[in-house]
């Protein structure tokens, strides 16, 4: 329920950000059509899906060079699948793995619910970041967190140039014990300095951890 309203919401966004009036039309057109045949005739939500991205982003004329070539010559708006291909909980699992057995391979953790996913297109000058935004919460109930994908795209948005992860907040609750705080703390900032390593430009950076080591 609500996933018709949801999907056309971001596709009405991005429509009203990146297309002319006459072809955001048409795409929201030929998505309204296709929610409805999902939530009020039953069809296949995936094969009905599929079917849209076909019909409304893919050229007719192609031919099997121009789509070796370049995926300009292949899609219509391709700067629209730019974005909606990060705009998946997939490419949240590096991120995800990376955090709960290499960061905190000693604590266990699991979602925030409710409201513990959202992402945010963030429309600049020259540029559009898409943010990931996940929360998790210990299982112990001791500690939650907030980190963030960011992927970051030059306008005209047809390629990715940088992606950067990192850590929005940490919330410890009063049971929590001042040695458990500071190596939560201390191995959270330890993936600030990582993202930092990496060689990700200071234009890009997410916002830093907030707050500071609750143990000293």
């Amino acid at each position: 329920q609500g996933w018709g309203e949801n999907v056309l919401a971001v596709m009405d966004a991005l429509c009203t950000m990146m297309a002319e009036k006459k072809r955001g039309k048409e795409i929201m057109d030929n998505l309204r059509h296709v929610v409805d045949q999902v939530e009020k005739e039953g069809k296949d939500r995936q094969h009905a899906m599929a079917h849209f991205f076909n019909t409304t982003f893919t050229k007719n004329d192609f031919d099997e060079d121009s789509r070796r070539e370049s995926f300009r010559n292949y899609y219509v708006s391709p700067e629209f699948l730019s974005i909606l291909k990060v705009c998946n909980q997939f490419v949240l699992i590096p991120a995800s793995t990376l955090i709960k057995k290499d960061c905190l391979e000693t604590y266990r953790t699991k979602d925030f619910k409710p409201h513990g996913w959202a992402i945010n297109i963030e429309f600049q000058k020259e540029q559009v970041l898409v943010h990931q935004q996940k929360r998790d919460v210990s299982v112990d109930d001791l500690f939650d967190f907030q980190y963030r994908l960011t992927f970051v795209f030059p306008k005209p948005v047809r390629q990715l140039t940088s992606v950067s992860l990192s850590v929005d907040f940490i919330n410890f609750a009063t049971k929590c014990p001042p040695n458990t705080r500071h190596d939560v703390f201390t191995r959270l900032m330890m993936l600030q300095r990582t993202s930092k390593m990496l060689g990700f430009s200071p234009a890009f950076a997410p916002p830093s951890l907030t707050g500071s080591d609750p143990a000293t």
